[in-house]
C-alpha cells in the first residue's frame, strides 16, 4: 500500500460545496462501496449497529476507520464533527492534492 505524507502543505484552499451534518458525524470514502451489492460487515446491519460500533460504555470511538469484508484497511473512515449537526464548508487544496472539511 502507497503511503501518504501528512505534513500539510501550505496550498490555496478552494471552497467546492458543503457537507450537510444530521448525525454528528461524517464518512470518507468510496461510495460505490456502501451502495452497491451488499451492506459491508463491518459497518454492522443497519444504522443502530452502526452507532453501537462507534461508542463504548459511551465513550466517542471516532475517528475511526472501517474495514472490507476480507479484512484490509480502506473501506472508510469515520469522523465526528467539531459542533455536531450543522452545514460544514469543504475546500479543494491546491490542484486536488486533497479536501480539508472546516468544522470550525
Amino acid at each position: 500500500m502507497k503511503k501518504h505524507k501528512t505534513k500539510m502543505i501550505s496550498k490555496e484552499r478552494k471552497l467546492i460545496g458543503q457537507i450537510g451534518v444530521d448525525s454528528g458525524t461524517i464518512w470518507v470514502g468510496d461510495p460505490c462501496y456502501l451502495l452497491q451489492g451488499k451492506r459491508p460487515k463491518s459497518l454492522g446491519k443497519d444504522w443502530d449497529e452502526l452507532v453501537d460500533k462507534t461508542f463504548d460504555n459511551g465513550k466517542c470511538l471516532l475517528p475511526t476507520s472501517f474495514n472490507y469484508d476480507m479484512g484490509h484497511e480502506g473501506l472508510g473512515v469515520m469522523s465526528k464533527t467539531k459542533y455536531g449537526d450543522g452545514s460544514y464548508p469543504v475546500y479543494m487544496v491546491g490542484d486536488n492534492d486533497g479536501i480539508y472539511i472546516d468544522f470550525r
